[in-house]
């Protein structure tokens, strides 16, 4: 599964301490506002900072969503709905329309159909894995 080896080293990248602008960067400010809101026992700044980070949380779910399909997908000519159909059946959950809107084809508009998905076995158990590995490391941070 070497496509998921790239993208291993790219959510560990992510994840690192050290780069300006990544999830861990964001995170720590995100936890950092948090501390000072509770620290100051302002509640609505507590709260605030709060539904930041549950954002910032969702945003890093759905980044490995879209790199685990884009990786798992590479070749395969599909469409926006199988792609959805996909994600929900692997990740239990998936990304809005207009980020899928890659895979729509204008073509294929008006009737055209794009193939089913297939991939080789265990492509799909490995991206399961993947995602439940990741999903919830940044909470870790």
């Amino acid at each position: 599964m070497r496509h998921l080896q790239a993208l291993s080293e790219a959510a560990k990248e992510q994840l690192s301490d050290g780069l300006s602008g990544n999830f861990f960067a964001q995170a720590k400010s995100a936890k950092l506002k948090i501390s000072r809101a509770l620290a100051t026992e302002n509640v609505l700044e507590a709260r605030s900072a709060a539904a930041a980070y549950g954002g910032l949380v969702k945003r890093w779910r759905r980044w490995l969503i879209e790199e685990i399909t884009d990786a798992t997908l590479m070749d395969v000519d599909t469409s926006r709905e199988k792609v959805r159909s996909w994600q929900s059946q692997v990740f239990g959950q998936a990304v809005a329309s207009e980020r899928l809107s890659k895979y729509g084809r204008p073509e294929r508009s008006g009737g055209g159909r794009s193939e089913a998905i297939t991939l080789p076995d265990g492509f799909e158990d490995a991206a399961e894995r993947f995602y439940k590995r990741y999903a919830e490391k940044i909470k870790q941070l």
